[in-house]
């Protein structure tokens, strides 16, 4: 199937376009560029309305601007003050949630070296050193090593942290918990926690303290499985939380982003 076909199937069009008009200030190239109509030359700078410039590098960087920044694939609070991205990427997520909460201090968190540039990079060139901390880290129940392919051919959106490396050439990255990120940064409250870490959702909501999940007012995890889903959602209930809203994506994959509320 091309990705023309591809787009058409899996998407809301009328709404995930205005949307798209509404926030990118590149629109035609967004547009022609995801749906497959043309093809762009990466890198390219894409500029949200609110003034800030993400870098693209590739189409799945594309995908990423687009699920965030058009697809309403989360639904940020423009009062919240404290936000965790937990698998910042390129940092797509960061530059949305500055734009929603304006009063918001982002806790970025990317654990791949070479995307925690990109991730640097991006917070140096929009001067959002005030309002952006970037801890090079994954989110995981317990403090321990996990380990990532370095294969220059996958895509920073799909990096999977292993506990144990089964790979000839692999990196350590440091896993810190909640609790830890949150002292690290003399926090105690989470006013939203976005995490997408690419199947590592399972164990860390497995192994987590439902006391540290409640240190969120307002979780959006994104799921990879149908079974890791119910892992996740059933931790959630038992942690005193309510589905809130379930993103498009769901009805058409796998992967779906869930937003979850404190009771």
């Amino acid at each position: 199937m091309n990705r023309f076909a591809r787009a058409v199937m899996s998407l809301d069009r009328i709404g995930e376009l205005f949307r798209c008009v509404s926030n990118v200030k590149e629109f035609p190239e967004a547009m022609s560029g995801f749906i497959g109509i043309r093809k762009l030359n990466y890198p390219r700078q894409f500029h949200h309305r609110s003034g800030s410039s993400l870098a693209v590098y590739d189409f799945e960087d594309l995908t990423t601007l687009w699920a965030v920044w058009c697809a309403a694939e989360y639904k940020i609070p423009a009062t919240a003050r404290c936000i965790i991205d937990a698998g910042a990427n390129i940092g797509a997520f960061s530059l949305f949630a500055l734009a929603n909460a304006p009063n918001a201090k982002i806790i970025a968190i990317e654990p791949f070296p070479t995307t925690f540039e990109k991730l640097l990079r991006l917070v140096q060139y929009n001067k959002l050193n005030s309002r952006v901390i970037c801890m090079q880290a994954a989110l995981t129940a317990e403090p321990t090593m996990l380990f990532m392919d370095e294969n220059p051919d996958i895509k920073s959106h799909s990096r999977t942290a292993l506990i144990a490396p089964d790979l000839k050439d692999h990196i350590a990255v440091r896993g810190q918990t909640l609790d830890e990120i949150l002292e690290a940064n003399n926090e105690s409250e989470i006013d939203y926690l976005k995490i997408d870490i690419e199947g590592g959702e399972v164990p860390l909501f497995a192994g987590i303290d439902t006391t540290s999940l409640r240190k969120a007012s307002k979780i959006a995890v994104e799921c990879h499985s149908h079974a890791g889903q119910k892992v996740v959602w059933s931790k959630l209930e038992t942690a005193g939380f309510k589905l809130d809203r379930l993103s498009r994506g769901a009805r058409f994959s796998e992967a779906s982003t869930a937003e979850f509320i404190r009771v």
